[in-house]
């Protein structure tokens, strides 16, 4: 399995094997709300006649653009970063200023110094007993195995809502990887209120042709939103790294129409 180049709140990259265990034969992939799109780093691309990548966070989509298409540019540019608790701050409070390659090298930067990936004040990733992990991956044949995945991939930054729309069909089948039902959920770009979670629910169940499969967090609130015939909710057990090197153990849902 490819590892991801990005770090992201949320991200997937400890449970996507349970995840990839779980999906069905299709003929369109879509990750509806794709971050650092672990999952399909992981997923062999000849179950799929078609993927796509969708996210609202403009950066996001802009650091997929120009890795996808102007990988070495990107590739000389970032080999300065330094872990830098003032550019980091620099960086983060002023998101998309400079061109396209100047964007996501500091986006990059940013994911990769803070603590979590969370771009918000005081997350500057302090570690103790590990040196900064912040390096484009210098072996070009790893490089080059995520430029090739990107490039047979459709890259979207559509409203989810209108995401769906443009790619259900029957044969479709979305992994959909919405912000958690939780207070830290604040640390995404576009957070979601109990009305958004809510608006998703409805939509998957009632108006979407394919399949689909949903990873949340182990949460009363979202476990009567999915109480409905034809919905499989399962449990799984995962763990989250914490400051200082050490784990917390966790339980996720995986809730599936098939």
């Amino acid at each position: 399995m490819l590892r991801s180049p990005l770090r992201w709140v949320g991200g997937k990259s400890r449970l996507r094997e349970e995840i990839l265990k779980r999906f069905p034969e299709h003929v369109c992939y879509v990750e509806l709300f794709s971050g650092a799109a672990w999952v399909l780093f992981g997923k062999d691309p000849a179950t799929s006649k078609s993927e796509v990548l969708n996210d609202m966070d403009g950066e996001l989509i802009n650091f997929w653009r120009v890795v996808k298409h102007r990988p070495a540019e990107f590739t000389e540019a970032a080999s300065w970063l330094l872990a830098s608790r003032e550019l980091f701050q620099e960086w983060r409070e002023l998101p998309g200023i400079g061109g396209e390659i100047a964007r996501a090298v500091k986006f990059y930067a940013v994911l990769r110094i803070a603590y979590g990936a969370k771009r918000v004040k005081n997350h500057f990733g302090i570690r103790r007993m590990k040196r900064p992990e912040l390096y484009w991956p210098e072996a070009k044949e790893e490089v080059k195995k995520v430029i090739d995945r990107l490039r047979i991939v459709w890259v979207e930054r559509l409203p989810w809502e209108k995401c769906v729309e443009s790619y259900d069909t029957p044969a479709t089948f979305f992994y959909v990887d919405p912000p958690y039902h939780v207070e830290s959920a604040k640390a995404y770009r576009h957070y979601f209120t109990d009305e958004d979670h809510a608006r998703l629910a409805d939509v998957l169940q009632q108006s979407v042709k394919g399949k689909w499969l949903l990873s949340y967090n182990d949460d009363k609130f979202i476990r009567n939103l999915y109480r409905t015939r034809g919905v499989t909710i399962e449990q799984v057990k995962t763990r989250y790294g914490l400051q200082g090197g050490l784990w917390k153990k966790a339980t996720e849902l995986l809730i599936r129409n098939y």
